[in-house]
């Protein structure tokens, strides 16, 4: 409340301060006006003429420049009286009130400037019923003083002025009478006790017409009175706090010396007292809820003691509940899975089986191929007695049989659901043997082969490895048909220690033209081929992929920077091999 207090004393003596400084500026800006009225020529030949023997003629060039001066300047009235105290001429000479002819020898204003002074003077109008503010100057010339110049300045808009604004607001005179006041009730109010003589003294002047000049029921609050306040007359003026018409009032004051004036603004301290409210329940709010934050927190804190180790061997049993859950989902999506895939490779197989017979024919072709040259070369063989190298063909003759026989017996086993057993074989040894028959077969087609000499066990089927492996080597060679110079396939083989676990890695790679796009895109599907129509069905690369994959590997394929394709065979080590 304190806090509100002085920042409402700040406001409202800001607020008074601009208000006395416009009262003051508004009262003097047409003082100036009595010396230029006393030196006009003409104002000092009427006062000079006797008023029994008027001039017409002058008195109206006096009257119309008074009226065209009060126009002009907003003053309220502009007149001049004779020593007779006869106003001569006035600027409301042609309106319904004029001065002309009116007597003021009643008026302070009058005697103070005949006295040879500048006088001021408040009152209201004793004709027109306005209150002005009056500025009177005594008019000379060479043979003495002729009369009084006075100017008006009128403070009747003030009161209206305040009434708009709804502040209540006080301009007390040096005899502590409110001059203006709003509310409008309080205008023309004693604010401190006024003998009878000077009653007496104000009828006779008609100073404030008839108000009754009742006393202002003001009393002090705060016996405490300030001190910056130059009125020790008047404790209306000095204090801080009052009490009036049943409301208390925060006062701030500031004097108009120059008039020993003072203009009180009144704030009604309602404004405080609902600040001092507002914080006392501010105060009591915040209490309660701290009182309940920390009854909560208490509460929460005993519960959260109490309940945590329940709490957390609860969690634990659902935590064991939901792991042994995961597993068991794990493993049945793991069995499903792996049902679903063996599932739909069967399917895919038996969907195909119709279209297997084109699949024989091209199988077939190369056994068929290498028998034809073996026999033609055991005849050539058997022609020279060379005995020992007949029975040599003849053993590569009888291998071919054999496995034309198997390659017969590939639609049962593609028709059957793959065996999960893998067993160890040395990759190594199917290569060779593969490369030697292809070799008999391409004589024109240079086949290098950089293999190590120690054995490399992957899990799988030989023969079904060494079918991959040939029809590799077969498409490589075919590859290289178009060439017009040297026709060649690389074969490397080697283990790569960078994966987990190692794997050994077949790499074939021709000097062909090699694949576009849409070969290395459909390569491995069925019936997918880019020879010629009559040299091949597109089953060879599908069929190795279904192997490869059946054996856990990876069948890879993309083409060389300097021309050429290359395909990269991966399969895992075998378990044993890879232990130490």
């Amino acid at each position: 409340m304190h806090m509100a207090e002085q920042s409402l004393r700040n406001e409202s003596q800001t607020e008074t301060r601009e208000r006395s400084d416009a009262i003051a500026a508004r009262v003097d800006r047409l003082r100036h006006l009595t010396t230029a009225i006393a030196g006009h020529p003409h104002v000092r030949k009427l006062l000079a003429k006797p008023s029994s023997t008027p001039d017409h003629s002058l008195q109206d060039s006096v009257n119309a420049y008074l009226e065209t001066l009060a126009a002009a300047s907003g003053a309220s009235l502009l007149y001049v009286i004779n020593t007779d105290a006869l106003t001569r001429a006035s600027s409301n000479h042609a309106m319904t009130g004029s001065l002309v002819g009116n007597e003021y020898s009643y008026r302070p204003y009058f005697i103070d400037a005949m006295a040879g002074q500048e006088a001021r003077y408040y009152a209201v109008g004793a004709t027109t019923g306005v209150a002005g503010y009056y500025f009177a100057r005594p008019v000379y010339s060479d043979t003495g003083l002729l009369g009084i110049a006075v100017v008006k300045v009128e403070l009747e808009t003030l009161q209206q002025d305040w009434a708009e604004s709804g502040e209540s607001l006080l301009l007390i005179d040096e005899h502590g009478v409110t001059i203006a006041a709003n509310p409008s009730t309080l205008r023309f109010r004693a604010t401190r006790p006024l003998s009878a003589q000077t009653l007496a003294e104000f009828k006779e002047q008609r100073k404030y017409a008839q108000a009754s000049l009742s006393p202002l029921d003001a009393r002090l609050v705060d016996p405490q009175l300030r001190t910056d306040s130059n009125d020790a007359n008047d404790p209306l003026t000095q204090a801080r706090r009052i009490e009036l018409g049943g409301r208390i009032y925060i006062v701030a004051a500031d004097p108009l010396p120059d008039q020993d004036w003072h203009l009180l603004h009144l704030s009604p301290d309602d404004s405080i007292r609902a600040a001092g409210l507002r914080a006392t329940l501010a105060c009591l709010l915040l209490i309660g809820l701290s009182s309940l934050c920390l009854l909560y927190l208490r509460e929460r804190a005993r519960r959260a003691l109490l309940s945590r180790e329940s709490h957390e061997a609860a969690r634990m049993r659902l935590l064991n509940t939901q792991l042994e859950a995961e597993v068991a989902d794990r493993r049945r999506a793991e069995t499903e899975l792996r049902e679903t895939q063996n599932e739909l490779v069967q399917a895919s197989k038996l969907a195909a089986l119709g279209q297997m017979s084109a699949a024989v024919a091209h199988e077939v072709n190369q056994p068929l191929s290498a028998i034809r040259t073996f026999s033609a070369s055991a005849r050539l063989l058997l022609d020279r007695k060379r005995t020992e190298e007949v029975r040599k063909n003849l053993i590569e003759i009888e291998e071919l049989t054999e496995r034309l026989a198997m390659t017969t017996s590939e639609l049962k086993v593609f028709s059957r659901k793959p065996d999960d057993a893998q067993h160890p074989l040395d990759i190594t040894h199917c290569v060779l043997r593969t490369v030697d028959r292809i070799r008999l077969q391409s004589a024109d087609t240079a086949l290098s082969i950089d293999a190590p000499e120690e054995p490399i066990l992957v899990s799988g089927n030989a023969f079904r490895l060494e079918q991959v492996i040939g029809n590799l080597l077969t498409n490589a060679i075919d590859a290289t048909i178009d060439n017009i110079g040297a026709r060649r396939v690389d074969i490397s083989l080697h283990i790569d220690t960078d994966t987990q676990p190692h794997e050994s890695v077949l790499r074939i790679a021709d000097n062909g033209t090699g694949l576009d796009d849409e070969a290395l895109e459909h390569l491995f599907d069925p019936f997918f081929t880019t020879k010629p129509v009559g040299q091949g069905v597109g089953l060879g690369l599908a069929i190795s992929y279904g192997i490869v994959q059946e054996m856990g590997g990876r069948l890879l394929v993309r083409n060389l920077e300097d021309g050429g394709a290359l395909f990269s065979l991966r399969l895992a080590i075998h378990e044993q091999a890879a232990q130490p």
